[in-house]
């Protein structure tokens, strides 16, 4: 299986991270807490970043942003640029296991894909995340995979 591409959704909580503040000072990497599946990211995989409800409003859930792996999985703490950002600081500082992306797009507020349209969606209606909205990261079938990217290639 080596060279071939897997595709995630990476999971933000607003309510633990201040998702919007940071990526208003335009970061081109950012690191990304991995909960599970370590050993099947890599370099190159294509990750698409959902922002969880928390105590909002659903209508800002969805995918927002595009991004990249470009390190292996490490136990470390978090990016310093991104500690300020953290609800709780010891957030920040705990080692745990993370990836460093490269974001390529983020959307603006007509471009995020919501999570009640994918509900709705024939193909997407069946990721994993809007069955069970309680994980970090989630890998995505190839035909999800694609979806999304003509419905971001379409929003752009």
């Amino acid at each position: 299986m080596a060279g071939q591409r897997n595709t995630w959704i990476f999971q933000a909580n607003p309510q633990r991270f201040d998702l919007d503040k940071f990526l208003a000072i335009n970061p081109a990497k950012t690191s990304w807490l991995v909960t599970r599946n370590a050993d099947r990211m890599q370099i190159g995989d294509q990750v698409f970043l959902w922002r969880a409800v928390g105590k909002g409003d659903k209508l800002d859930s969805g995918v927002f942003a595009e991004a990249e792996i470009i390190s292996d999985v490490t136990a470390r703490p978090d990016d310093p640029e991104a500690a300020p950002f953290w609800s709780d600081p010891s957030e920040a500082t705990a080692v745990a296991n993370r990836v460093t992306l490269r974001v390529v797009r983020i959307a603006n507020k007509r471009q995020v894909l919501k999570r009640e349209w994918l509900k709705e969606d024939p193909i997407l209606r069946t990721l994993a995340i809007l069955k069970m909205a309680s994980a970090t990261n989630y890998e995505i079938a190839a035909d999800h995979a694609r979806r999304l990217n003509a419905l971001l290639t379409l929003s752009g």
